[in-house]
């Protein structure tokens, strides 16, 4: 909720929420990257534009489905084995 109050403050002061930073990305492309959803919440609820590219040419529903299968294949199998629901077999471990 802090991160929304920032761009609802930074938006009332005339912010660009679309001014991109030296590497050429912009405040949205910048969060989704770190996985801070209430900003990317926060950012497109007051306008944001999520066609903008970044210097790799990705704008932010190509990062996004990016970050979140990063997640997927990191996160889920190693929680799923560890909750004993299943035994990921050998080909898939370490994935």
């Amino acid at each position: 909720m802090i991160c929304m109050q920032c761009v609802y403050e930074l938006t009332q002061r005339g912010a660009n929420l679309d001014a991109t930073n030296n590497s050429g990305e912009t405040a949205l492309l910048s969060m989704i990257r770190r996985s801070n959803f209430d900003c990317v919440i926060g950012l497109l609820a007051k306008g944001a534009t999520a066609t903008l590219k970044g210097c790799n040419g990705d704008n932010a529903v190509h990062l996004a489905v990016e970050v979140i299968c990063f997640i997927c294949i990191i996160w889920v199998p190693a929680a799923v084995e560890s909750a004993h629901f299943i035994s990921l077999p050998d080909d898939v471990k370490g994935i």
